[in-house]
C-alpha cells in the first residue's frame, strides 16, 4: 500500500509505474497495520508509533470516531539516511466529524489538552493539526494543513 522511499529518501509523490494523472498517488491510503509495518522500522520509530496510537485512543475516548488522518513530516521520510538522526515526532492532520450531540466548543471543554499542540507533541510525540469535516475551510486553514 505504501511505496518504498525513493533514492532521495522520500515517499514518491506518484506511485512508481503509474501515470502521473493516476489516482494512486500521495497521500497514500493505508491501513494502520500497513503504516506500522512500513514506518515502524526501528525502536525510535516504534516509540513514536506508540504515541500515535495513544493519541488516536484519546481521540476515540472523547467520541471522535469518524474521519481520517494525514500522516506526514520527517517520520514519513528516511530521515535516518537524509539527516543521520531518528525522527522526533510524527505530523498528523486529523480530519473529523464532530460527534452527534457535541460541538467544537464542547469537545474543547471536555478535553482541552488534546487540542493543545505543545501538550500533544510532548505527550504523544505527535505534531497535531485539526480540521472539522463538513464545515467551510478557510484559506488560513488550508495553508496550516498543508
Amino acid at each position: 500500500m505504501i511505496p518504498a522511499w525513493n533514492p532521495e529518501g522520500i515517499l514518491p509523490p506518484i506511485r512508481p509505474g503509474v501515470a502521473g494523472h493516476h489516482g494512486d498517488r500521495s497521500p497514500y491510503k493505508a491501513s494502520l497495520d500497513a503504516f506500522i509495518e512500513v514506518m515502524g522500522s526501528s525502536e525510535a520509530r516504534l516509540d513514536i508509533v506508540a504515541g500515535l496510537l495513544a493519541f488516536r485512543r484519546a481521540i476515540h475516548d472523547i467520541g471522535i470516531d469518524t474521519g481520517f488522518q494525514w500522516i506526514d513530516g520527517s517520520f514519513t521520510e528516511n530521515v535516518e539516511m537524509l539527516e543521520g538522526r531518528d525522527p522526533r515526532d510524527v505530523d498528523v492532520v486529523t480530519f473529523f466529524h464532530v460527534p452527534a450531540g457535541e460541538t467544537q466548543a464542547s469537545l474543547l471543554r471536555k478535553c482541552p489538552w488534546l487540542f493543545d499542540q505543545a501538550y500533544v507533541k510532548h505527550t504523544y510525540k505527535v505534531d497535531s493539526y485539526w480540521d472539522v469535516l463538513g464545515t467551510p475551510t478557510e484559506e488560513r486553514s488550508v495553508r496550516q494543513i498543508c
